[in-house]
């Protein structure tokens, strides 16, 4: 099991690092152009329309009449009204030619009314579908590092949180110091007794990761969530970002699930690799100057050719391992 919080609405002056996640993540999640960052007197070049960009329904055929005399279409409820109205305006057989006339007149035009009424109450509907659509969430999925809790990264989700996004922060069981569910059961970080941990065991524990990630998407935006709110989210518009463990797992998180829009690696050596024919997703390393800078790194040096998408690689001058977060 995973403990989730969730966050909808907040306000934090949020550090540069924080300013620069939360702004690549924004774009990226929302379809949008991802624009350049400024960064410690760095600016990154110019940013790349997103793979699928999500495109706005448009309202088509559906608010138009069905009929080529204005009538409503098949099966729309102008057209069962219309019919009732010319049916019952035929029945005075006895009356004369100029009055059968004049109820020939008045039938179009109940007809045309009807039509009129049917086909704005379509277009109301319509309108408020997208307005709807339009109105729901991007989701950011955060996974903190090795033995943390979601509490680290609070300053980026409640940055990305007060600026109209869900934020959806793990505490993955038997790895965080400590989790607490609501019956009272609390978990250890069981994997924290393994000394001197060889690559094989970060590569389960990534891989455990982006399993939990996925799950959690399941139970946001499943058929059945488990969150009341959870119709506010837009499935179509997903992004992950993690630091350290949390973040080299986004890679294996995003091959595995084509929910997840965009990526962001925040200082996290990646064990497990990104496979030959690549991730054409938008992605972003984050890290410090004296740990990722080209060549220092050797696991983001490797990924990085295989990123065939949208992609950026900054570096921060000065910064720690615990910089990116509350700690």
């Amino acid at each position: 099991m995973i403990q989730v919080v969730l966050a909808l609405a907040a306000s934090v002056a949020a550090s540069t690092t924080a300013n620069v996640a939360s702004g690549y993540l924004r774009r990226a999640a929302s379809g949008r152009a991802v624009s350049a960052t400024r960064i410690s007197g760095t600016v990154a070049s110019r940013g790349a329309a997103l793979d699928g960009p999500v495109a706005d329904a448009g309202c088509g055929a559906s608010c138009r009449s069905g009929g080529p005399d204005g009538s409503a279409g098949r099966g729309e409820p102008g057209g069962t009204a219309g019919g009732a109205s010319g049916r019952a305006v035929g029945v005075g057989r006895s009356r004369s030619a100029s009055s059968r006339g004049r109820s020939r007149t008045g039938a179009g035009a109940s007809l045309r009314r009807v039509s009129t009424v049917a086909t704005a109450r379509k277009a109301r509907t319509t309108a408020s579908r997208e307005s709807r659509a339009r109105h729901r969430l991007p989701l950011v999925v955060l996974s903190p590092g090795f033995g943390n809790t979601r509490k680290t990264l609070t300053a980026l989700a409640e940055d990305l949180a007060s600026r109209g996004y869900v934020v959806a922060g793990i505490d993955h069981t038997y790895e965080a110091f400590g989790v607490t569910f609501p019956d009272g059961r609390v978990t250890t970080c069981v994997a924290c007794q393994v000394e001197n941990p060889k690559p094989a065991f970060w590569q389960k524990a990534e891989r455990g990761r982006a399993a939990d990630v996925s799950f959690v998407l399941d139970s946001l935006t499943g058929t059945r969530p488990a969150w009341r709110h959870a119709g506010v989210i837009d499935p179509d518009r997903i992004a992950m970002a993690g630091h350290s463990v949390g973040g080299a797992s986004a890679t294996t998180s995003m091959v595995g699930d084509r929910r997840i829009r965009a990526g962001l690696d925040i200082d996290g050596t990646v064990s497990e690799p990104l496979p030959e024919t690549g991730l054409s997703r938008p992605f972003m390393f984050l890290g410090t100057q004296a740990r990722h800078s080209p060549g220092q790194d050797v696991t983001w040096d490797r990924d990085w050719e295989r990123l065939t998408g949208w992609k950026r690689w900054l570096v921060v001058t000065g910064a720690q391992h615990p910089s990116f977060t509350d700690v």
